[in-house]
């Protein structure tokens, strides 16, 4: 709490370690012109983790031009941060030929973002209870847009799982988070099929995209001894 408060009073004073609000913006807007460069060359199984953070970054660009470096615009700042930091097996999936450059350039470029506010990791269970709060806002989005039967019962079924998550992370209680966030991964996962049936020019291709990149990153962000302690835990109940 002491350095949060810290960080919003740096922040209310318009610079922060020596950083302009212009400078911030900047830094921000090179960061979002590197995603731009490296859309083009990706595929639509990774696509939606590189719209979760194109969006997260131009929020966080949005935030300063209406709030400018104070505390409405920390946690916007802090959740950014933490999504390209947890990105790095993402980075190293998509990189080729045409992108190797681009994404080099974009990690350092997040590197120095990081370092110029300061900003430590989420606690777990709050990037875990974060992540999976947008995922439900978006599937209630689809369930309100009169979606097929077929995905209408999907994403039904998924929401009990989220829920446990939702309430495991509150508790602040890791390993119940991680638990209950795998199974609800689970679930995303194996709805793919009918998600990837959404063409882009639907008006809910934008609520999946994110469903699919904020599962993506929750992959990613969970911790690996947990990840291979729930696959004995679960090859143990099958047999």
């Amino acid at each position: 709490m002491i350095r949060f408060l810290f960080l919003a009073f740096c922040l209310n004073t318009q610079a922060f370690a020596g950083l302009t609000l212009e400078e911030a913006k900047s830094n921000l807007q090179e960061q979002l012109n590197l995603l731009d460069k490296i859309t083009p060359f990706i595929m639509r199984y990774d696509e939606p983790r590189l719209y979760v953070l194109k969006k997260s970054n131009l929020e966080v660009i949005n935030s300063i031009d209406k709030n400018g470096l104070h505390m409405i615009t920390l946690s916007t700042i802090q959740t950014t941060i933490n999504r390209f930091r947890h990105s790095r097996a993402y980075f190293d999936r998509i990189s080729m030929e045409n992108t190797s450059e681009l994404i080099k350039q974009l990690i350092i470029k997040s590197d120095t973002i990081a370092k110029d506010f300061g900003i430590d990791d989420d606690p777990y269970t709050h990037f875990i209870q974060i992540t999976f709060k947008i995922i439900k806002e978006n599937i209630d989005l689809l369930l309100d847009s009169n979606p097929s039967d077929e995905l209408r019962e999907a994403i039904q079924d998924i929401l009990p799982l989220i829920s446990n998550t939702l309430v495991a992370a509150s508790t602040g209680d890791r390993p119940k988070a991680f638990f209950a966030g795998r199974e609800a991964y689970n679930a995303l996962e194996a709805t793919n099929p009918i998600f990837y049936k959404i063409q882009s020019a639907s008006s809910n291709y934008k609520l999946v995209l994110e469903i699919q990149g904020q599962a993506q990153l929750f992959s990613e962000y969970a911790q690996t001894e947990w990840w291979d302690e729930y696959e004995a835990t679960h090859e143990k109940s099958d047999q």
